[in-house]
């Protein structure tokens, strides 16, 4: 990673602890941090949660602190490697579901798999009932972090 590469979640412009995100506070953090000797960081923009994505999210905190920062956006590989067998049957699975429930008619849903049963999901449930980071992996991440 790069000398100014840095560390945050950023999900619906929301912290790890549901907060609403202070760009300023994230900075003067991140220059707290450089202070004390810390030569890189890493922020995690999740797809979608911001309007620039994470290339948004450089270019906020290149305003704010005149520092460049670098962005690495991963692809499946990095991410998960290669797919598996079980992968690809999964993804057929859900596909063909998805086509079918469109047929009849479903909206704003989404496809999945809970406990073997293909379900549906309301996209509304999935943007209120977010479940956020256990606090015991924050206290944990701020640890590594200092």
């Amino acid at each position: 990673m790069g000398r100014s590469t840095v560390s945050w979640r950023w999900s619906n412009r929301r912290d790890e602890l549901g907060n609403e995100i202070d760009c300023q506070a994230m900075c003067k953090r991140l220059c707290a941090g450089r202070a004390r000797g810390k030569t890189s960081s890493i922020i995690i923009v999740a797809e979608g949660a911001h309007h620039g994505g994470a290339y948004g999210v450089a270019e906020e905190l290149r305003a704010l602190s005149g520092n460049e920062y670098r962005v690495a956006v991963l692809g499946y590989l990095q991410r998960g490697g290669a797919p598996t067998a079980s992968d690809r049957l999964l993804a057929a699975r859900l596909g063909a579901f998805a086509v079918e429930v469109a047929l009849k008619g479903a909206t704003n849903v989404m496809v999945g798999e809970v406990g073997g049963e293909l379900t549906l999901t309301p996209l509304e449930k999935v943007w209120t009932d977010g479940r956020l980071v256990d606090s015991w992996m924050i206290d944990l991440a701020r640890k590594l972090a200092t």
